[in-house]
């Protein structure tokens, strides 16, 4: 009987087609966040006492469809999130402020320096100041929004609380507001009329804040209990 020798295999087209396909679709993913600031990354300078306003509205994530997460590190011990915000500086200095865009657990880093001089005290009633001469003139009609929260105090666990910001205010009246929920149990939300279900029997801190588009309100809260169904109650 002949013994069977080995052949040499050409390499297998599907194989290599395969390979092609894996490589251009991590190229894809390895896409990263286009993120869009105003003002402009680099030097800027603020007043102190008055608001620094950034906008990163036109951000757009790497693949579309994925939510962006907005964290703002101001350089002066405080922070904060979403896509518009605003920020006073207290003292005269040097600060290193920061915006990381978060899409599906990766970060895109963006930095400014921001130089804080003196300045004089503002009229009552007087606009926020900005750093970005584009943004002074829209704000200058304009004063920090209001952020109103109705809602219920209590509540079966998994049963759907809804909670209620169109009483949230604008100056001057009728600018566009986003709305930006906390439901102080690791989720979020967006939207002027929002629900959501507790899991937990616990007491939770919902936080809403509004934004104009160029101005970001303060935080206004809600403590709501959540308890243990009533066995002969039907929750929605």
């Amino acid at each position: 009987m002949t013994p069977l020798l080995p052949v040499a295999t050409p390499p297998c087209a599907a194989l290599v087609a395969l390979f092609a396909l894996v490589t251009a679709t991590a190229n894809a993913q390895q896409a990263g966040t286009h993120v869009v600031v105003d003002p402009p990354a680099g030097p800027i300078t603020a007043i102190a006492g008055k608001a620094v306003a950034f906008n990163a509205s036109g951000s757009t994530p790497g693949t579309a469809g994925r939510p962006l997460v907005f964290q703002w590190n101001f350089g002066d011990g405080t922070t904060a999130s979403g896509p518009t915000v605003q920020h006073v500086y207290a003292a005269n200095g040097s600060y290193a402020a920061g915006l990381t865009v978060v899409e599906a657990g990766r970060g895109t880093a963006v930095r400014w320096s921001v130089t804080v001089r003196p300045g004089v005290a503002a009229a009552a009633g007087a606009a926020p100041q900005v750093a970005n001469p584009a943004l002074a003139a829209a704000a200058s009609a304009r004063a920090v929004p209001t952020a109103i929260i109705k809602g219920p105090m209590g509540i079966a666990v998994d049963s759907l609380a809804t909670f209620d910001g169109t009483g949230s205010t604008s100056v001057p009246a009728g600018r566009a507001l986003a709305f930006h929920w906390d439901f102080g149990d690791g989720t979020t939300a967006a939207g002027a009329t929002v629900g959501h279900r507790y899991k937990t029997v616990s007491e939770f801190t919902v936080t809403l804040v509004v934004t104009d588009g160029v101005l970001r309100s303060a935080p206004v809260t809600r403590t709501i209990r959540v308890v243990v169904p009533n066995p002969g109650a039907k929750h929605p």
